[in-house]
């Protein structure tokens, strides 16, 4: 099975919008709609997809978790979000009744800080396993995101040890030297994710992180609609890594981690 651990969705109506309104420096290869993921999806094998939401403001947790929760299927796995200017039994609340494995913590567009003494606050609070996705380092201008470092992940991972932090972009876009030194061998979750693609890496670093770092805790990841998660899994399979470990980045890491956080939103209905 291959899980695709990164990708975003945004309602019919405004997917164009939000694209078109995309300042950070990201192109784009899809539509952002849900039907463009399933084709995409279809064309390149991919099994599942975890689809991140992002809440810019208090005001919008609300509508991303209703969002996220309208979408789920067998092959979609929608997260929901979490802000700091909302309470912490809301945040809360809105994951739980709208049965969300996860949320998506973005500095970039959230307007705090992985050193927010409030998320951490937020995130204490979340059922023990929820995957906490984490945008980590600059933003697509290569320009540096104010409380998106690997040393704050690192620092934020330590400070919730229940749950299971993902660090979006090998912990860190455009600070490979940052994700090399804090992040490799750290033990924290890390996706494959590399806008506009992993071809831009340098294969033996790439290699050389995943063997230092551990294939256990490496997760395949595309950041559809940013780049196509079929040329990623290619990349992926390039890489040499063996068999077992492909299979596992692909696929079978993120599958242990999400069978029982989603069987735990089932019993609770």
């Amino acid at each position: 099975m291959i899980i695709d651990a990164h990708t975003h969705v945004w309602p019919d109506k405004v997917a164009h919008r939000a694209l078109a309104g995309n300042e950070t420096g990201f192109s784009h290869v899809g539509d952002g709609t849900l039907a463009g993921l399933r084709s995409s999806m279809a064309a390149s094998g991919v099994d599942r997809s975890v689809v991140l939401g992002v809440a810019n403001d208090a005001a919008a947790v609300e509508k991303v978790c209703r969002f996220s929760s309208s979408i789920a299927a067998p092959d979609i796995v929608p997260l929901g979000a979490v802000h700091v200017d909302l309470p912490v039994e809301d945040n809360v609340r809105l994951l739980r009744e709208h049965g969300l494995v996860g949320i998506k913590v973005h500095p970039l567009y959230q307007g705090f800080g992985l050193d927010d003494p409030r998320l951490v606050e937020r995130l204490d609070a979340l059922d023990p396993g929820m995957l906490v996705v984490i945008h980590v380092g600059t933003g697509g201008d290569r320009r540096p995101v104010p409380g998106s470092s690997a040393d704050l992940l690192v620092a934020l991972a330590r400070a919730v040890p229940h749950l299971n932090v993902l660090a979006c972009h090998f912990g860190g876009y455009h600070s490979l030297d940052e994700a090399s030194e804090l992040v490799r061998g750290s033990g924290i979750l890390v996706d494959t994710s590399w806008p506009p693609g992993l071809a831009e890496l340098d294969p033996a670093w790439v290699r050389d992180f995943v063997r230092v770092h551990g294939p256990d805790r490496v997760v395949f990841a595309s950041d559809w609609p940013t780049a196509d998660p079929a040329r990623e899994i290619t990349a992926i399979g390039d890489l040499g890594l063996g068999g077992d470990d492909t299979a596992r980045i692909l696929g079978g890491n993120l599958a242990e981690i999400l069978a029982p956080l989603e069987a735990r939103a089932a019993a609770r209905g």
